[in-house]
C-alpha cells in the first residue's frame, strides 16, 4: 500500500476492539481491525483480528446519501448534518464521509489477514505496532483517536 497523506484514527481508545486508521486523500488509504467474533470464548493467547489493507470506496455525490444514512447522517449544502443535527463542514465533513463509506462498503481488500495474540507474540509486536507499520508510523507517532 502507497503510504500517501496523513492517517486519521476512528474506533476504541483499545485497537483490540476495533479500530479505522485512513488517509484524507482523493484515494482513501485504510487499514482496518476487526476483533475475531469468537474472541469472548478462547484463551487469551489465541485471541485474533482481522485486518484488512486496502481502499474505501467514496461514492459518487448522487449515491452518497445512501452511505451516509448508514450512519445518520444527511448531506446539508456543503455540510453533513449528524444525528444530533450538529452541521459540519470542511475538513470534519470528509471524515464523516469517509467513516461513512468505510460503515457502508468496507475496506476494498481481497486477502484480509487474520492475526492471533500467540503470532504477534512470536513476532515480537503488539498488535498496535503491527498496525502502526503498516502505516508507516513509529509507535511514538500513533494518530490520536477521534
Amino acid at each position: 500500500m502507497q503510504k500517501t497523506g496523513e492517517w486519521e484514527y476512528c474506533g476504541d481508545m483499545n485497537i483490540e476492539h476495533g479500530g479505522l486508521f485512513y488517509t484524507k486523500d482523493d484515494f482513501v488509504n485504510a487499514v482496518s481491525v476487526s476483533p475475531h467474533p469468537e474472541n469472548g470464548g478462547r484463551d487469551y493467547d489465541d485471541e485474533s483480528w482481522f485486518i484488512s489493507q486496502g481502499d474505501i470506496h467514496v461514492l459518487e455525490q448522487d449515491r452518497i446519501h445512501e452511505a451516509l444514512d448508514t450512519c445518520g447522517y444527511a448531506r446539508e449544502g456543503d455540510g453533513i448534518r449528524t444525528p444530533t443535527g450538529e452541521v459540519v463542514y470542511g475538513d470534519e465533513a470528509r471524515k464523516l464521509t469517509i467513516e461513512a463509506c468505510h460503515a457502508y462498503g468496507g475496506v476494498q481488500d481481497d486477502a484480509p489477514q487474520e492475526w492471533s495474540r500467540r503470532e504477534l507474540a512470536e513476532r515480537g509486536v503488539s498488535l498496535e505496532g503491527l498496525v502502526l507499520e503498516l502505516i508507516g508510523h513509529a509507535p511514538d507517532e500513533a494518530p490520536a483517536p477521534c
